[in-house]
C-alpha cells in the first residue's frame, strides 16, 4: 500500500481512506512525465477546494490565450527585412526618367509622387538604405540631354538648339550618354540605385512567430502552475495538517 493510500486515523479514532486523486501522476514512471512534474512544482492537490481548480483551469486557458494573441500582435507589428526579395513592387530612378517622354523637363516629381518609399539599394544590390526624400526635391532628371546640360549649366546654352548641343557635349563628354540625372555630391547613390518600392506586408502566421507564441505560451503555463503548486497547495497542506494535527 502507497502512502496515498494508507490508512489514516481520525478525531474519533476511526479509519479512513483519502482520496488519491493528484497522488496518480506522481507514480509514473515517464521520464518526461516527471521532468514535467519536477517543473512545476508538482505536489498532492487533494487539500484544495475544487472551486480553486476551477479558477485554476479558467486563468491558465484564458490567459494562455491572451498571451498567445499578444505575443503574434507583438511580433507583426514590425516589418520585414527591407531587401529586393521582400518587395512588392520596385522602380529605378534611371528606368522611370528613361521611359518618360522626352519633352518631359523633370521626371522627379512624378517619380517621388508614386506610391511607396524612397530608398537607396546598396553597391551589391542585396538591402535597401533609406534615404532623405528632401534631398531629391530639388534635382533634375530627365531623358533629354540638352535640358539636362541647362539645369546644370544654366544661362550659358540656353540660344543652342536641342539637337545641336546635344552632339557637342557627347563629342566632347561621352560619359553624358546615359546621364539622366543632376544629382548634387552629397545624395547617397545614383539613378540605378534610387529606388521607390513597397513593401510585402508581414505574414501574420509565420514559423518563428509560432515558434515564439508557443514558447510564451510554455512560459505562462509553467509560471502559472508553479504558483499553483509551490504556493497554494502548500499552503492548502499546511492548513489542512495543522487543522487535523
Amino acid at each position: 500500500m502507497t502512502s496515498s493510500s494508507r490508512p489514516r486515523p481520525t478525531r474519533g479514532g476511526s479509519v479512513r481512506l483519502r482520496p488519491v486523486r493528484s497522488r496518480r501522476l506522481s507514480l509514473s514512471t515517464s521520464p518526461l512525465r516527471l521532468w514535467a512534474e519536477d517543473a512545476v512544482g508538482y505536489r498532492p492537490d487533494d487539500d484544495v477546494p475544487e472551486w480553486q481548480r476551477t479558477v485554476l483551469m479558467s486563468v491558465v486557458a484564458v490567459g494562455a490565450i491572451l498571451v498567445c494573441a499578444l505575443t503574434i500582435w507583438g511580433l507583426n507589428r514590425g516589418e520585414l527585412p527591407r531587401i529586393p526579395k521582400n518587395t512588392k513592387s520596385m522602380l529605378r530612378l534611371d528606368d522611370f526618367t528613361k521611359y518618360a517622354n522626352r519633352t518631359a523637363s523633370n521626371t522627379m516629381p512624378a517619380f517621388l509622387a508614386l506610391p511607396g518609399d524612397v530608398g537607396v539599394l546598396s553597391a551589391d544590390g542585396s538591402t535597401i538604405n533609406e534615404i532623405d526624400e528632401n534631398q531629391l526635391r530639388n534635382v533634375t532628371c530627365t531623358p533629354n540631354l540638352a535640358l539636362l546640360v541647362r539645369e546644370e549649366f544654366p544661362g550659358y546654352y540656353e540660344r543652342i538648339p536641342d539637337d545641336q548641343l546635344e552632339r557637342a557635349v557627347l563629342k566632347k563628354h561621352p560619359e553624358y550618354r546615359d546621364r539622366l540625372c543632376a544629382l548634387p555630391a552629397w545624395v547617397e547613390g545614383t539613378p540605378h540605385e534610387i529606388i521607390k518600392y513597397q513593401m510585402k506586408p508581414l505574414p501574420p502566421f509565420r514559423l518563428s512567430v509560432v515558434l515564439w507564441a508557443l514558447l510564451a505560451v510554455g512560459g505562462y503555463v509553467i509560471a502559472v502552475l508553479n504558483v499553483y503548486y509551490r504556493l497554494l497547495v502548500r499552503l492548502a497542506s499546511d492548513g489542512h495538517a495543522h487543522a487535523h494535527a
